[in-house]
C-alpha cells in the first residue's frame, strides 16, 4: 500500500502500485545512519521524481531519527516502511513525502535478519562450500558482464541524455569518479546539475568554478553564521551565478523527461 501527499493514506493493489509507481533506474543501496537508496527515479502518477529513498521499519523511525529537521534529508522522494502509522515530512517547509508500506514474507525477513546481524564480516560464507564450483565460476563470469553491461548502459543513457556529446558524457562520468563508490551518486548529481558549458564558460575564472561546485554541493549555506572572508565572497559569487543561470539544488528535483 502507498500513501499520497496529502493527509490520509492510499491503498493501492499490487497491479495499481506497479502502475502508480515505478522504479525506473538501478539504484544502489549502502548503510549509513539508515538504508538509503541514491539516485533513483520514482513515477508516481504522471510525475517523474529523482532523488532518494529511505528506509526504517515503521514511519516513527523518521522522526525519532530527527529527519524532520536535517537539511540531508530534504533530497528524499519516496519513504518505505514495513509499518506506515504517521506522515513524515522533511525539512524545506514540512513537505510531505509519499510512503510505501512494505508486504516482508516471513523467510525474507529471517534471511534478511541473518544476514544483517550476524557477526562475520561475510555472514554467507558457511553456505559456500555446499555450492558446486562450477555455479560459483559462472555467477564471477556473470557478475563480471552485469557490470561491463551496467557501465556501458551509463555512457549510453548519458550520451542519449546530451544529444551525443561526448565531451558532456565524460564530464559526469569523471565526476561520478570523483565520489569513490560511496559518494559516486552524489558526485553524478552534483555534475548534472551544473551544466558542461556553464563550466566552460567559467573555465578560465577558477574563483567562478569553486564557488558553482561547492553552492551546489550546499557547503554554502552556512551564511552569516561563519565569519571568513573568502567564505562569504564565494557565497555571494554562487548566489549571482545560480539566479543569473537559475541552477536548481540538489535538494530534490523531478523531471518530465
Amino acid at each position: 500500500m502507498c500513501g499520497n501527499s496529502g493527509s490520509s493514506l492510499l491503498v493501492l493493489s499490487k497491479q495499481q502500485m506497479a502502475e502508480k509507481l515505478k522504479l525506473l533506474t538501478r539504484v544502489q543501496i549502502i548503510k549509513m545512519q539508515v538504508q538509503i537508496f541514491f539516485n533513483a527515479k520514482i513515477k508516481i502518477g504522471e510525475r517523474l521524481w529523482a532523488g532518494n529513498v529511505e528506509i526504517h521499519s515503521s514511519s516513527d523511525e523518521w522522526v525519532k531519527h530527527g529527519h524532520q529537521s536535517d537539511k540531508a534529508y530534504n533530497s528524499v522522494i519516496l519513504h518505505l516502511a514495513e509499518k506506515v502509522n504517521r506522515e513524515v515530512v522533511n525539512e524545506r517547509g514540512g513537505l510531505k513525502i509519499p510512503q510505501c508500506e512494505l508486504q516482508i514474507p516471513e523467510k525474507v525477513r529471517r534471511s534478511s535478519e541473518y544476514l544483517i546481524f550476524s557477526d562475520s564480516p561475510l555472514p554467507c560464507k558457511n553456505f559456500l562450500p555446499s555450492l558446486p564450483l562450477k555455479l560459483i565460476d559462472s555467477y564471477l563470469e556473470e557478475l563480471a558482464f552485469e557490470r561491463l553491461e551496467r557501465k556501458a548502459n551509463d555512457v549510453f543513457m548519458h550520451l542519449k541524455r546530451f544529444n551525443n556529446s561526448w565531451d558532456e558524457m565524460f564530464y559526469v562520468m569523471l565526476s561520478r569518479n570523483f565520489g569513490s563508490g560511496l559518494n559516486s551518486d552524489m558526485f553524478e548529481r552534483l555534475a548534472l546539475s551544473i551544466p558542461y558549458k556553464i563550466i566552460q564558460k567559467h573555465s578560465d575564472n577558477l574563483f567562478q568554478v569553486e564557488a558553482l561546485f561547492f553552492g551546489q554541493a550546499g557547503m554554502l549555506d552556512g551564511g552569516e553564521t561563519i565569519l571568513d572572508n573568502y567564505y562569504e565572497q564565494l557565497r555571494n559569487e554562487y548566489l549571482f551565478l545560480k539566479s543569473k543561470y537559475r541552477l536548481q539544488s540538489l535538494d530534490g528535483f523531478y523531471s518530465e523527461d
